[in-house]
């Protein structure tokens, strides 16, 4: 288990810096996708709360607690999403 916890920990691939995100859907119905490509930006500090989720990673494979004393709270980010064009 120690192997998969380290290779996550050297996993972590955010940096700081400006990102695009596309959304690809499938169906077995054909449909027009639109509006599926936005771009987003990490900062510096982004990139230093995201990281502190790696000293998280080992304890959020521990069973819960009946009363969750020890449960993870992750570090997120919710970047502002700009609509791109096709």
């Amino acid at each position: 288990m120690s192997e998969m916890f380290s290779y996550i920990k050297h996993s972590f691939s955010w940096k700081q810096g400006q990102y695009e995100a596309i959304v690809e859907i499938e169906s077995p119905e054909k449909f027009n996708l639109i509006d599926n490509r936005y771009s987003f930006s990490l900062t510096s500090i982004d990139i230093e709360d995201l990281d502190k989720n790696k000293e998280k990673i080992d304890k959020s494979y521990d069973p819960l607690n009946e009363d969750e004393s020890n449960k993870v709270v992750w570090n997120w980010r919710n970047p502002t999403l700009f609509k791109l064009g096709k």
